[in-house]
């Protein structure tokens, strides 16, 4: 879908008038914020637990991973 979005951009840019061409960005603009927005709404519970705790990595889970695969392929 969104190498559509760009062809169309692409396409519309070399082919048609000046006015076209801006038309056609503000149409495709307005389209990208709608796709950002369903995405955000779509993914908020991922999104408020990046904010509540933060891009932290889980450095005691991830070394007690470690030991448990190392473990398994004793």
């Amino acid at each position: 879908m969104l190498l559509g979005r760009f062809s169309v951009q692409f396409v519309v840019s070399v082919t048609a008038s000046a006015g076209t061409n801006q038309l056609v960005i503000v149409i495709l603009s307005i389209g990208y914020g709608a796709l950002a927005v369903a995405e955000l709404v779509r993914l908020r519970g991922h999104g408020w637990r990046t904010l509540k705790d933060g891009m932290v990595t889980p450095f005691p889970r991830l070394e007690s991973d470690a030991g448990r695969l190392e473990a398994e392929h004793e």
